[in-house]
Order: C-alpha cells, then sequence, then structure tokens
C-alpha cells in the first residue's frame, strides 16, 4: 500500500485540529462536524477566499463543501473517493488504514452512533457511564495515533531504502 500522503505537513491530528479556529469554523462544536471529528476523519480546514467551509483531506487531497450538521465526515469520505465524479475510483491511504484497522469508526459495523461534545469527548444517545465513554474515547484516540505513526515511520524506510 503506498503511504505518500498530499499534505504531510498535516499527517498529525493535532495539526489538522488546528486549522479549525474559532472564528472561522462556521459549524457548531457540538455535531458530527467537531473540528476533533472532522480531524479523525482526515479533514482540515481550508477557509477558501468566500469563506465556505470547505475540508480537505490530508491523505488524498479530497475536498469537500457545504456541510450539512448531519452529514457524518467518515461516511461522506469513503463515499466521495469511492464515487468520483470520473467514475473510477479514488485511492486514500488514511481511509484504507482506518477501514482494514478500525471498521467501526466509519459506521461499517453495527456500533452506536457518536457525538462530538465541547471537550471533545463523544455523548451517546443513550445514557451510560461516563468512565466508560471515556475509556472508550481514549481507545479510539490512541488507535488513530498509532496508524499514523507506524505509517509515517513505514514511509520514512521506504523513502530511506
Amino acid at each position: 500500500m503506498e503511504t505518500s500522503f498530499i499534505y504531510p505537513e498535516m499527517a498529525t491530528q493535532a495539526a489538522r485540529v488546528e486549522t479549525f479556529n474559532k472564528n472561522s469554523w462556521p459549524h457548531k462544536r457540538t455535531s458530527m462536524l467537531h473540528p476533533v471529528k472532522l480531524a479523525e476523519a482526515g479533514f482540515f480546514f481550508d477557509q477558501a477566499p468566500d469563506g465556505n467551509d470547505r475540508c480537505v483531506c490530508f491523505s488524498c487531497g479530497l475536498s469537500l463543501v457545504n456541510w450539512d450538521p448531519n452529514d457524518n465526515p467518515f461516511q461522506d469520505h469513503l463515499k466521495h473517493i469511492e464515487n468520483n465524479e470520473a467514475g473510477d475510483k479514488s485511492h486514500c491511504t488514511y481511509m484504507e488504514l482506518l477501514k482494514q484497522y478500525n471498521p467501526g469508526i466509519l459506521g461499517l459495523s453495527t456500533q452506536k452512533k457518536l457525538y462530538m461534545s465541547m471537550d471533545g469527548l463523544p455523548e451517546i444517545e443513550e445514557r451510560y457511564d461516563a468512565l466508560e465513554i471515556r475509556e472508550n474515547f481514549n481507545k479510539r484516540r490512541d488507535f488513530l495515533k498509532s496508524i499514523l505513526v507506524s505509517t509515517l515511520l513505514e514511509e520514512r524506510f521506504r523513502r530511506k531504502a
């Protein structure tokens, strides 16, 4: 699997989250369009001159605009790379890694629908113990970090070879 990224400077989730500043990002931070959720899906905010809500994937360069509060950034990312206008399948290394190692986060397996709250912790529609929610969030965050680190290391070793 090729691991080159279109925007390698945005390869870390922290770098992507920083692009969504409070004055620019036009959506509420309590929806699926929370900056942390978008960054987890590989997107960073690239404000256009007209002030729209354009987000770009650091891995494949997919650019999406006109987000709806009910949009799921993971599923929209998959949908657009699998059904692009040219009719052929695009390739996104980051989405391929998520499909392989964490299909649940993409909605490819049955799991509770998660929403992102102001503090970055997921909220779910049913009441659960806060400790369980925090543990699940930390596991997901750690998993995404490990995928990114292993991908970057693999790419670095390939460049040296």
